[in-house]
C-alpha cells in the first residue's frame, strides 16, 4: 500500500463516526462509518480528488466498500482484508 492509501484507511477505521466512536474496529460491521470529504482530505492532507482517487485503488484492492461518493458525506465500510490491514 501507498501511504497515502494507509493513512485513509487508517482515518476510516478510526473515524469518530463508527460504531464504535473512533476505536479500532475488529469486524466490517463496526467500521461502517459516514465520512465528509473534505474533513477528510483535510485530515489526509490531500485535496478531495486526490481522497477520491485513493477511495477508488482502496477498492479495487478489496480493502474498503464505499456506498456512494459525493462531495458531501459518504458511508464507507471496511472489508475484512482491510479490517485484517490495519491490524
Amino acid at each position: 500500500m501507498t501511504q497515502y492509501e494507509t493513512s485513509v484507511l487508517n482515518l476510516i477505521a478510526t473515524s469518530e463516526f463508527n460504531h464504535l466512536n473512533g476505536s479500532r474496529p475488529r469486524t466490517t460491521e463496526e467500521s461502517a462509518t459516514w465520512l465528509f470529504m473534505d474533513e477528510l482530505a483535510e485530515d489526509a492532507g490531500l485535496a478531495i480528488n486526490q481522497v477520491k482517487g485513493v477511495l477508488g485503488s482502496l477498492v479495487k484492492k478489496d480493502l474498503i466498500e464505499v456506498d456512494d461518493i459525493d462531495e458531501e458525506e459518504t458511508l464507507i465500510q471496511l472489508t475484512k482484508k482491510g479490517i485484517l490491514e490495519i491490524w
